[in-house]
């Protein structure tokens, strides 16, 4: 009797042992189980949490590089050769130059800029007049004029970055001015007993406001906090009043700040 209660109290020993180490086993599992979950959590939380602060700070320091701003800028204004040809047959070739230029603007958004632009080159010309008059040579003479250029400009920044490419178009207008001899013409010449055929008609090649416009690409970097470099390079068109509408090829460089 002794050993069978001996061994049927072992048994149970042995039961409440195994279904102890059951239970111990199942509790670490399941604090385990817990504490991969809290693991998981943690994780999964931090990278929301990490995530909205990357997207808030990006939206700050996207917010702070243009959008609201206004600008100001100087620039080396290059225009290319252009010819003229005008109503009456007179052709004006005008030879290049490196003028100046300013623009100040305002960025509406961080890709929208709208601006006003001034330009101003002194360019040298040769003119070579056609005439009916058989009796006179046609008349070739070089000298310069001024092309002041007014435009606004309205540009698109493709980028929200410090370094962007832009695409550009404007509109406004032109005052080109010279002192040159308009060349002889019909109406102007005669015949002379002592000196033949004379000429002395002189007026302005042209002194009026004609309208013009451009398109243009071009790249910017922001550097520092305020100031800005950028180069472009566009086609300006000038509509000519009596004349044929003439273009030209622009490159600029500017340099500016930002506020």
């Amino acid at each position: 009797m002794h050993s069978k209660w001996a061994k049927r109290s072992s048994d149970m020993n042995d039961k409440q042992l195994s279904s102890g180490a059951i239970q111990d086993s199942l509790f670490r599992e399941s604090t385990t189980m817990k504490f991969k979950h809290s693991i998981l959590i943690g994780l999964l939380c931090g990278i929301f949490a990490t995530s909205v602060t990357g997207e808030e700070q990006a939206s700050q320091n996207t917010a702070t590089i243009r959008s609201g701003k206004f600008e100001i800028s100087g620039k080396l204004n290059y225009l290319g050769e252009m010819k003229r040809t005008d109503d009456n047959g007179a052709v004006i070739l005008f030879k290049d130059d490196v003028g100046a230029g300013l623009e100040v603007g305002y960025h509406f958004t961080e890709h929208l800029n709208v601006s006003f632009e001034f330009t101003y080159n002194t360019v040298g010309h040769d003119a070579v007049l056609g005439l009916s008059d058989p009796i006179v040579q046609d008349s070739i003479f070089g000298d310069s004029l001024d092309i002041t250029n007014a435009q606004v400009n309205f540009s698109y920044f493709l980028l929200d970055t410090d370094f962007t490419p832009f695409i550009s178009a404007g509109f406004g207008w032109a005052h080109i001015a010279s002192d040159a001899d308009q060349g002889q013409s019909d109406e102007n010449c005669g015949q002379d007993s002592s000196s033949g055929y004379v000429c002395d008609g002189h007026y302005n090649i042209d002194d009026n406001f004609d309208f013009s416009y451009n398109a243009k690409v071009g790249v910017r970097w922001n550097f520092g906090k305020q100031m800005f470099i950028g180069g472009s390079y566009s086609k300006q068109w000038f509509d000519f009043s009596n004349a044929e509408t003439a273009d030209g090829e622009v490159i600029q460089i500017q340099l500016g700040f930002y506020y």
